[in-house]
C-alpha cells in the first residue's frame, strides 16, 4: 500500500560520512560566505587551487589571511578583500588587485612589480622595501589614505 509518509527505516544504511560531509569545516565559526555574500577560502585552499593551475580569486573574503613570502604571481584579486592581511614577502607580480580592500595589510617586501593597483584601498597598509615598479596606481586610496 503507498503512503504519503516518507519511510526512514533504511536510513541506518546511509554511508557515515554523510554526516561529516553535512558538518561545517572547524576551521572557520562562520559559513563558508561573510555576511556580505563575499565567499571565504583558507590559505592552504587558495594556495593550493593557485598551484593547480587556477588564478581567478577576484571578489574573495580573504581578511587577515597569511599569504606571506606566496608566490602568486598573475594572481586576480581583484574586488578581494585583503583587510589585515599578511602579505609580506608575498610575490604579486603582474597581479590584478583592482578594487582590492588592502586596509592595514602588511605588504612590506612585497613584489608588487606590474601589479594593477587602480580603484584599491590601502588606508594603513605597511608598504616598507615593497617592489613599485610599473605598478599600476589610478584612484588608489594611499596608506595615508589620500587618493591619486
Amino acid at each position: 500500500a503507498m503512503t504519503d509518509q516518507l519511510d526512514l527505516s533504511a536510513s541506518a544504511e546511509w554511508p557515515s560520512d554523510i554526516e561529516e560531509a553535512v558538518e561545517p569545516a572547524t576551521t572557520s565559526d562562520s559559513d563558508a560566505t561573510a555576511d556580505d555574500g563575499q565567499l571565504q577560502i583558507s590559505a592552504e585552499e587558495l594556495l593550493n587551487h593557485y598551484q593547480a593551475g587556477e588564478r581567478d580569486f577576484s571578489g574573495l573574503d580573504l581578511g587577515g589571511i597569511d599569504l606571506s613570502t606566496a608566490k602568486l604571481t598573475g594572481i586576480n584579486l581583484s574586488k578581494a578583500n585583503l583587510s589585515d592581511a599578511n602579505l609580506s614577502g608575498t610575490v604579486l607580480n603582474g597581479a590584478n588587485l583592482r578594487d582590492a580592500m588592502l586596509r592595514n595589510a602588511d605588504l612590506s617586501w612585497a613584489d608588487l612589480h606590474s601589479a594593477n593597483l587602480a580603484g584599491a584601498d590601502l588606508t594603513g597598509a605597511n608598504l616598507k622595501m615593497a617592489i613599485i615598479i610599473r605598478t599600476r596606481f589610478k584612484d588608489t586610496t594611499f596608506p595615508n589614505g589620500k587618493k591619486r
